[in-house]
């Protein structure tokens, strides 16, 4: 496959403006995975929270011990699913955020700043087209495949935090299933019990 930057002419140049308005996006696409993680931080300690209570109020209330475990294993399987969903939406906007700086590397060295004073005829390097084109190349908008990004190794660490939630939740999910197999007749009639109210 043909380089990106290669399609164009080395002769041609670039306006800086166009560059610094595809830059400005470029951290948009930062600003909103770090909102974003935030956001979903927050939303995996809700459900902890939520569970913890559920747990506690099951304990303090023997009766309903079995319908706080369905509880939990409910909202822990749900919350392990978005844990997994919370990676690929860090996966999917770093490999954006890669696209977008290997576009601003390739139009860097054409720049042209002075565009009042001289009769150089600048053209638009379409930002956008090539960052379409450099998420093709990195298999970025294909379904499943290896994410193969080149970033800081701190970056990484990003990932960490969902890993965590995503174990926190998995064990919760098992320790809660556990509970109902190991005490099945337990379970049915704690559930009975709740019903006929």
């Amino acid at each position: 496959m043909e380089e990106v930057g290669k399609k164009k002419g080395v002769s041609e140049k670039y306006s800086f403006d166009e560059f610094k308005l595809y830059y400005e996006s470029t951290e948009k696409v930062t600003d909103r995975r770090l909102d974003n993680n935030k956001w979903n931080y927050s939303i995996c300690v809700g459900i902890i929270l939520a569970i913890a209570y559920i747990w506690n109020w099951s304990v303090f209330n023997s009766a309903y011990t079995f319908i706080g475990s369905t509880i939990a294993l409910i909202l822990s399987f749900m919350a392990s699913l978005f844990s997994y969903l919370w990676i690929d939406q860090i996966r999917d906007f770093k490999s954006l955020n890669t696209a977008k700086f290997e576009v601003l590397n390739e139009v860097a060295p054409n720049l042209f700043f002075d565009v009042q004073s001289s009769s150089i005829k600048l053209v638009s390097f379409n930002p956008f087209n090539e960052e379409w084109e450099q998420l093709k190349a990195l298999k970025a908008l294909q379904e499943k495949q290896s994410y193969n990004i080149i970033a800081l190794k701190s970056s990484n660490m990003e990932f960490f935090i969902p890993k965590a939630f995503r174990v926190i939740f998995v064990s919760i999910f098992i320790i809660s299933l556990l509970s109902i197999f190991l005490h099945p007749d337990l379970f049915i009639e704690s559930w009975k019990k709740y019903l006929q109210f």
